[in-house]
């Protein structure tokens, strides 16, 4: 129901049968909680009855939505449906989840366009919230999720500066809200960003050792095992200096391996595995290479969110390893 609709929508929400709700809408009328509008050619078409209504308040078209998420969500609705609602209704926690949602079930078909309108759709969630007095707050991870999402079909659309700004935005929020692990991970994604899309090694450096040391400071082993390997990607062809950069790496894998954690072996040993073939160290990059085909095959099999957000600062890494 948007801002006009017609008979059969009042239908369909008020759950009534046809004489009845007539019945009801009269009285609405009468009252003068709903409005009737002639509209246009195209817009009594769709709405059959050659007659639109619309809410005589803002507020009470507000309650109806909320009352038509109800209903849609108990019937299991899709989620694009329940997110219009629950927008509409200005349920925000409902409406940025469902959008979210929505956003990732089209990145799963392929569908990157309609995925950022999704995504585009929760950001605005976002900045209604968090305006003074917004009313909630989301937490860390769903904000993490959103622009990292945000920042990678935007990549896939060849959209760099919405991009890069993506990627910026989720640092401010990282440093605003004083998160060492939401930090970390926005560096990585910004460094991966600026070294696959701008070629711009020193700056990508620059920001992985600033990640490097707030991975450190906090205790965050995971994150700073992935971001050793993404600074050994960066050093080596900085340097050319394979042999040192992968020492790194190599204690990032053993952290790895206790306890397992396949996602982080997996990275570990992508970036083995082209360190040392750049070396020339043809054998070992094989053998490397074998072992993370295997653990990214596993990983291919997981669901979306149980995978690491961090990025590998080269595209393809993952096929790198496999061939």
């Amino acid at each position: 129901m948007g801002r006009r609709f017609g008979f059969g929508s009042l239908l369909g929400v008020a759950g009534l049968g046809q004489t009845e709700c007539l019945r009801g809408l009269d009285e609405l009328l009468g009252r003068r909680i709903l409005m009737e509008e002639c509209g246009d050619q195209e817009e009594r078409v769709l709405v059959h009855f050659g007659v639109a209504y619309s809410f005589s308040h803002e507020k009470i078209r507000q309650v109806v939505h909320r009352r038509a998420f109800g209903v849609l969500e108990g019937g299991g609705a899709p989620p694009t449906e329940l997110a219009r609602h629950a927008l509409a209704g200005g349920l925000w926690d409902e409406a940025f989840g469902y959008s979210v949602a929505t956003g990732d079930e089209a990145v799963e078909m392929f569908a990157v366009r309609d995925a950022i309108v999704h995504y585009e759709r929760a950001r605005g969630v976002v900045d209604t919230v968090q305006r003074p007095g917004g009313g909630s707050e989301l937490s860390i991870p769903v904000l993490e999720h959103l622009y990292t999402q945000l920042g990678r079909v935007y990549e896939l659309t060849d959209e760099w500066e919405k991009a890069r700004a993506a990627y910026e935005t989720m640092l401010v929020i990282a440093r605003e809200a004083g998160v060492a692990r939401l930090e970390v991970v926005s560096l990585n994604h910004l460094a991966a960003f600026l070294f696959q899309y701008e070629g711009d090694l020193a700056t990508a450096r620059t920001l992985l050792e600033e990640a490097l040391k707030v991975a450190e400071e906090a205790g965050l082993k995971e994150a700073l095992a992935e971001t050793e390997c993404n600074l050994a990607d960066v050093t080596g062809l900085w340097t050319g200096d394979f042999e040192h950069s992968w020492a790194p790496v190599e204690k990032a894998l053993t952290s790895a391996r206790d306890p397992e954690r396949p996602d982080l072996m997996a990275r570990a040993l992508t970036a083995l595995t082209r360190l040392k073939l750049f070396a020339g160290r043809l054998e070992e990059a094989a053998a490397h290479a074998g072992e993370g085909a295997a653990l990214s095959r596993e990983l291919a099999d997981r669901p979306a969110a149980a995978r690491t957000e961090l990025p590998s600062i080269l595209a393809g890494a993952v096929g790198l390893s496999a061939s």
